[in-house]
């Protein structure tokens, strides 16, 4: 039940806020963006490769998922609250630990870890919205 409630939340899951954001000094040109809708694709599908016990894209799965979430940096505190960037900090460290747990081969280690990822993403979502900086699209 747990993992068909996370299944149906990755579906709505808005990550706008994550995603085509760069460095301020990379040029237009350098810059790799994911389209928000590319990133909700890969967030169930990370999902999906842990019920299918699929663990051997996951690896790489989990890193394109971080690659594409840029971390904010303190200055940015200001336009978004230190709760966003609380979030975020958060998010990413959850990142690192599942991306470490999968490299050990640790899959429910890992697995577990996902599920803050996913967290740490709606919860940051859901109090952007509340601040009047995040997309529209409401997280359950």
């Amino acid at each position: 039940m747990k993992r068909l409630l996370l299944l149906g939340l990755l579906l709505v899951l808005p990550v706008g806020l994550l995603v085509g954001q760069t460095e301020p000094d990379e040029p237009a040109e350098a810059r790799q963006t994911i389209h928000h809708t590319e990133l909700d694709d890969l967030a169930v599908s990370i999902s999906r490769m842990y019920l299918a016990e699929d663990y051997e894209p996951l690896r790489a799965a989990l890193r394109k998922l971080q690659d594409s979430c840029r971390e904010m940096t303190i200055e940015e505190s200001e336009t978004y609250s230190k709760m966003v960037l609380d979030y975020d900090r958060s998010l990413h460290r959850a990142l690192d630990q599942t991306r470490g747990h999968a490299a050990d081969g640790a899959w429910d280690d890992s697995e577990k870890q996902y599920d803050w990822v996913l967290r740490t993403c709606t919860g940051c979502h859901r109090i952007t919205r509340e601040l009047g900086l995040g997309p529209s699209i409401p997280v359950p």
